[in-house]
């Protein structure tokens, strides 16, 4: 399962784990674009992919309903999901709210696949001896800072890079702290990466970095090698080291404020607090 695959890394994620045989769902916020762009990959592919191994399903991550009734969609439809990879993400060049009133960037980066996680934990939990979660992060983590009363940026003065870096260092600490919580379950690994400075279009609501990219096109990797690290992480039969972060298909040391337990704790509380759920106390549910 991919969110975000509609377009750049995502993309190229769903469409090389089709190749290999993999059955993939695509989570997308735009169905009609994401049934295109799957026919697209079936057609430009070099290997033949059956239609039926990529599924489109429409998921909103700025939603908890959305999330809830993709959640309740994918019960029904399987009873085993092999890799949750936690793709999808935007920048904003203005402050704004989600449906159910967040900061837009944590909202969709950061609280839309923790409460994601949670729903499909049941199933990834009876899915075999090999499960993997992969969040997509950012160097930018290294930039950001935590601080639990203020998630949703109101108390300090709003910047995109300051909203993305701080959504993305939620998303390192958030993969720290399921490796805690979930550390009796050794079928389930847990895995958090850098994918490269990336062309990509998260920045198509922000126009400084849209021009950026414009300017260092040619520094800048394609979506395509924007997804080893993510494949790897997927697919690697070596034994890779679990809550690691990697970057460039190897596994890189982390800063210090991608490795405080104390604030990921705190993180986690807070996150479960603003979603209204119980996680450890309702594993099962």
């Amino acid at each position: 399962l991919v969110t975000g695959a509609s377009s750049g890394i995502g993309l190229e994620t769903a469409a090389a784990l089709a190749k290999l045989g993999a059955k993939v769902i695509m989570a997308c916020r735009n169905v009609e674009k994401a049934e295109q762009i799957k026919k697209d990959i079936i057609e430009k592919s070099d290997v033949s992919i059956s239609d039926d191994l990529l599924v489109v399903k429409c998921l909103e991550l700025k939603s908890k309903q959305s999330i809830k009734q993709f959640s309740d969609d994918i019960h029904q439809s399987v009873d085993k999901i092999h890799l949750l990879i936690n793709n999808a993400g935007l920048i904003n060049n203005e402050r704004c709210l989600s449906d159910d009133g967040f900061e837009m960037t944590f909202a969709v980066n950061h609280l839309g696949h923790f409460y994601l996680t949670f729903l499909l934990m049941d199933i990834l939990q009876n899915s075999g001896d090999d499960v993997r979660v992969i969040n997509v992060s950012s160097e930018a983590y290294k930039m950001g800072t935590i601080i639990c009363d203020d998630l949703n940026l109101e108390k300090r003065n709003y910047s995109a890079f300051r909203a993305y870096s701080h959504s993305k260092l939620a998303n390192v600490l958030f993969t720290k702290q399921l490796v805690a919580n979930y550390a009796e379950n050794a079928n389930i690994r847990f895995y958090v990466l850098h994918p490269g400075a990336v062309h990509t279009d998260i920045n198509r609501d922000f126009k400084f970095i849209r021009s950026l990219v414009t300017t260092f096109k040619f520094m800048l990797k394609s979506a395509e090698r924007g997804s080893y690290t993510t494949l790897y992480c997927a697919l690697s039969k070596d034994p890779l080291t679990n809550g690691a972060y990697f970057q460039s298909c190897k596994e890189v040391r982390l800063k210090a404020r991608g490795l405080d337990m104390a604030v990921a704790k705190n993180l986690w509380e807070a996150s479960c607090e603003m979603l209204e759920i119980d996680w450890m106390n309702s594993k099962t549910q």
